[in-house]
């Protein structure tokens, strides 16, 4: 998100190029953009009538973009031992709207058709939505396994979070790529790599043909992350994308490296915090810097949720009410522009 320039609304003659445009070519799916459904810049400069330089139609169009704001969501694995169709209203009554499913279908119900039936059932009830849905763990995370069975088990799962990202119209999936972690590089990390390979085209290609994109996930050391930059690099089509997970990178004792290089590719995020291990507490509970993060994060040009992956197990919040109510305000926190936060309000909420 770029503060300042096109903040705000859009203009009322820039929303009325914008109807105009839409009632002269009758504006389907094929005039936008696959990846973001933002109206393409080509398709205004084929209106009839409609005389706009390059500049006035990048303005207009992030703009538009800018003018959707980005909202709050959080996973639905914050605290296995809580009943999935509890879950649900105590995240509304937090104030979210947006969430995600987690890692372990069974909790939810996503991988069976009366599962999906009663998620679908909730969210309508509670007026949500879905982010994301998250690929079986850790059954999902064998996609780079030499065990071909193994393998093809993980392959099959994901197309199972796929499948219920698309019934139940999240529209992603977020993976998990080589584990083992600390690999040494030779013949058989090599050969893992490449089954991986494998795996993710089929899944990136089962995703495709159903309108559901696929994030990679950064991971919590360098070699991974390493596959990860070499998968981006290879697979470019616009349904397979970034979920940065802030945690991951701090265990690395670096951030927001990961953020900035592939930030472009952002689908969504996993945002949570820690002291150098894996621990998923709430932001502001752990060291990483949230000020800089929120600088790096809304220099960026990406309009979709902030999620949070956090767990109440580690979080001094023990009661899930306060929880998801801390949850929500470090959320709408992170969600506000660094450059328009006044140095009282950083040491207030600090």
């Amino acid at each position: 998100m770029v503060p300042g320039r096109f903040a705000g609304a859009v203009r009322l003659r820039d929303r009325r190029v914008f109807r105009y445009a839409a009632n002269e070519l009758r504006l389907r799916r094929p005039h936008r953009d696959r990846a973001s459904g933002e109206v393409r810049r080509d398709v205004l400069r084929r209106v009839p009538g409609l005389h706009l330089g390059e500049d006035r139609v990048k303005g207009i169009l992030l703009a538009r973009k800018q003018s959707k704001r980005m909202k709050a969501a959080i996973c639905t694995g914050f605290d296995y031992s809580i009943a999935f169709p509890q879950v649900i209203p105590m995240i509304r009554e937090a104030g979210f709207e947006v969430v995600a499913l987690g890692a372990r279908p069974e909790h939810s119900g996503y991988a069976t058709a009366d599962g999906r039936d009663k998620i679908r059932g909730l969210l309508r009830l509670h007026g949500m939505t879905i982010d994301s849905v998250h690929a079986p763990f850790p059954e999902g995370d064998r996609l780079f396994s030499l065990d071909q069975s193994e393998r093809g088990e993980s392959i099959r799962q994901g197309q199972v979070a796929i499948d219920a990202a698309e019934e139940l119209e999240g529209r992603m999936v977020v993976l998990h790529l080589i584990q083992p972690y600390d690999i040494p590089h030779g013949e058989v990390r090599d050969r893992m790599i490449e089954a991986g390979r494998r795996s993710v085209a089929a899944l990136a290609d089962y995703a495709d043909r159903r309108g559901v994109r696929v994030a990679l996930e950064n991971g919590q050391k360098p070699d991974y992350d390493e596959v990860l930059a070499g998968l981006l690099a290879e697979f470019t089509g616009a349904h397979i994308g970034f979920c940065y997970d802030s945690g991951h990178e701090h265990v690395q004792g670096t951030c927001f490296g990961m953020l900035q290089t592939f930030g472009h590719r952002l689908f969504t995020t996993h945002i949570h915090d820690n002291k150098g291990a894996d621990t998923h507490v709430l932001p502001y509970e752990g060291t990483i810097d949230w000020e800089q993060f929120r600088t790096v994060f809304h220099g960026l040009d990406y309009t979709g949720n902030l999620l949070l992956e956090t767990d109440i197990a580690n979080s001094e919040f023990k009661v899930p009410s306060l929880f998801l109510s801390r949850a929500r305000e470090c959320a709408e926190w992170l969600l506000r522009s660094a450059s328009k936060v006044t140095h009282q309000e950083s040491v207030e909420a600090a």
